[in-house]
């Protein structure tokens, strides 16, 4: 899938979500979720588009794949805390529109990480870090924090490490136990195929529900 669609499906579900609840939504997901497959989107987690997941009464999905996020370039201090405390960032753009917004309304962040090179790619830590302006306006104890790692060789347990430390100990997220499910897949569409990985995905998502 190419980047132009990859932002026009993201868009259609946003702009279906927000038109009527997502729980509502993805009662009539079939055919939405076979072109998902056919283009191998998000191809390694489509075990978590499972019943336990649909439980949630909203489940709103964010892609910062598009290179549309830049990183927090360093504003001074009374800047930051300026935009911040009016609930928003210097440099605008989907985090200030769709990243502020989905996090003040949360339960649960789930990261969705992708490991190349032992830690969390460019545009999940510019996420990470232009957090900080809505971080000065609120807290986010109430929020829990959960991740999905996926790598190709090793290293998943370094990715959880950071979020823990960016997310949990620095943002203020509540770390439920076993919040991270880390798994080993080297082809793509190979997590599908792993043995046992319905099993866990299933278990894991009950746990987000229940936590």
């Amino acid at each position: 899938m190419n980047r132009k669609r990859i932002r026009q499906m993201n868009t259609l579900l946003l702009r279906r979500l927000h038109k009527r609840p997502a729980a509502e939504f993805f009662e009539h997901r079939e055919a939405f979720l076979q072109t998902l497959e056919q283009e191998n989107f998000m191809q390694r987690f489509a075990p978590l588009l499972g019943e336990e997941r649909l439980r949630c009464k909203c489940v709103l999905e964010l892609c910062l794949r598009n290179g549309t996020v830049p990183d927090c370039n360093g504003c001074s201090y009374t800047a930051c805390l300026h935009f911040g405390e009016h609930g928003s960032c210097f440099y605008g753009g989907p985090m200030v529109e769709e990243v502020y917004p989905a996090v003040r309304r949360c339960d649960a962040l789930v990261m969705l990480c992708a490991n190349y090179n032992d830690a969390l790619s460019a545009n999940l830590t510019a996420c990470v870090n232009r957090l900080t302006a809505l971080f000065r306006q609120q807290r986010f104890y109430g929020k829990r924090l959960f991740g999905l790692v996926v790598s190709g060789y090793s290293g998943g347990d370094l990715l959880a490490r950071q979020l823990i430390s960016a997310l949990n100990m620095n943002k203020s997220f509540f770390l439920p136990p076993h919040f991270c499910l880390l798994e080993t897949a080297n082809e793509r569409g190979s997590l599908v195929k792993l043995p046992g990985i319905e099993t866990r995905a299933r278990a894991f998502a009950r746990q987000m529900v229940q936590s």
